[in-house]
């Protein structure tokens, strides 16, 4: 990798982080904590899959709208 270059994310997909974030909320149910916590991340997953199927049917509207609604993601877990 030459100076100066970062090298390229890989996207990960809402049922990657799906399947990973399972295991830690059935945990969390379990001990009965962090309803907020899980509150968010499923909002955020959701968002996270409509951008997908948004940026699956190719428009311009399409990415416009997955753009928003990863936003949308990312500010729900906060």
């Amino acid at each position: 990798m030459s100076r100066g270059v970062l090298p390229r994310a890989v996207a990960l997909e809402a049922v990657t982080l799906e399947g990973a974030w399972e295991p830690i909320k059935v945990d969390l149910v379990q001990r009965a904590v962090e309803e907020p916590l899980r509150i968010r991340v499923h909002r955020a997953l959701r968002a996270l899959e409509q951008a997908e199927v948004r940026d699956a049917q190719g428009t311009d509207s399409g990415s416009d709208a997955g753009l928003v609604l990863r936003w949308v993601a990312l500010s729900s877990l906060y």
